[in-house]
């Protein structure tokens, strides 16, 4: 019996391989890019979609890190349950892989979100629900902390690992951005009050030195969270609910530009421009040259206000950016220079 099935298969088998065409490499999906990064930006400074059907496809896409190379990227997911963070790299030919889930986020009992590559590109930070020592494994996001992976020398990358105090704490600590000298911003948020704050750990060693929570007017009563540093260190970018807000009112973008020193200008509300105007403020990165801003907001394109409630038209948007879920976007960031506060 076994040795009649066995005859057969090979039979299936030599009859596929005469019919069937040979594996060929995965398909182009919408939106591919071809090259390294940066890819071409038309004129203007109006923010597009990036990479709609491919980057941003209808999901819940943000947190987006680019390697100083160009040559990979990784971003936030999250859909229902899940939080984790994809990657995609580029290969000899100049063509993307489709993006996969990142080597140390596949353990789906932890969420893994907000990647930030370290200056050398060797690590990668991130936020995770991980407990650190002193706490326990608890589910949802009742853990908050900053793990990091390292690169091995075949280009994977390691498991989890904690890099303990003085950036980990029994408070939630999350959203790491880094500065090309390395020095570490993330957000800390008390487990006492639920306060938040932005905080800078310089390096020292193998590791940061005990982190400094950034003076009035960045940290000034208002909630703050999920900041971004530009490489040079010369603006901040956080997501900014004013103090005494009404109850359900959205974060803004707020530019805070690095004066001299440790001292900072007030926040300038980037909704207040045009280009800005009704964009919900979820997270924001720099390029590693600091020359392309990434905001994730949530928007809804005019064609699916207007579109007749059908069923196919509700799964045609499901599958579709800007259908009101968080999309990324990028646009060349010297915008930010013209909204500096003159001396």
């Amino acid at each position: 019996m076994i040795r009649t099935i066995t005859f057969f298969a090979l039979l299936i088998c030599m009859f596929c391989s005469l019919i069937l065409p040979a594996a060929a490499s995965p398909p182009e999906l919408p939106g591919n890019p071809k090259g390294a990064f940066p890819w071409a930006y038309p004129p203007g400074v109006s923010p597009l979609l990036l990479l709609p059907g491919f980057v941003s496809t209808g999901w819940n896409e943000r947190d987006m890190a680019v390697s100083t190379d160009g040559r990979e990227f990784f971003f936030g997911v999250t859909m229902g349950d899940i939080s984790t963070i994809m990657v995609t790299r580029m290969n000899e030919t100049g063509d993307w892989s489709p993006p996969v889930v990142a080597d140390f986020a596949r353990d789906f009992h932890y969420f893994h979100f907000e990647p930030a590559l370290a200056p050398d590109g060797q690590r990668i930070y991130f936020l995770t629900t991980r407990p650190t020592k002193g706490e326990e494994d608890r589910p949802g996001w009742r853990n908050q902390n900053i793990f990091y992976s390292e690169r091995r020398s075949d280009g994977s990358w390691s498991p989890p690992i904690d890099p303990g105090p003085p950036v980990n704490s029994l408070d939630a600590e999350y959203f790491p951005s880094f500065t090309e000298s390395g020095s570490l911003y993330f957000t800390r948020q008390s487990a006492k009050d639920g306060k938040t704050a932005i905080y800078r750990a310089r390096p020292r060693g193998n590791g940061f030195g005990e982190p400094e929570k950034l003076p009035a007017p960045v940290n000034q009563g208002a909630t703050i969270y999920n900041a971004c540093v530009s490489p040079d260190e010369s603006v901040l970018i956080a997501c900014v609910i004013p103090r005494e807000s009404p109850r359900g009112t959205p974060a803004s973008y707020q530019a805070f530009f690095r004066i001299e020193g440790n001292s900072w200008s007030p926040g300038i509300r980037l909704s207040d421009s045009k280009a800005f105007a009704e964009c919900p403020a979820i997270a924001a990165s720099f390029s590693p040259d600091g020359k392309f801003f990434f905001f994730a907001t949530r928007r809804v394109a005019p064609k699916w206000k207007k579109a007749s409630r059908t069923r196919k038209n509700m799964e045609i948007r499901r599958h579709s950016p800007e259908n009101g879920n968080s999309d990324i976007y990028w646009v060349p960031a010297d915008f930010l220079s013209g909204l500096r506060p003159k001396k």
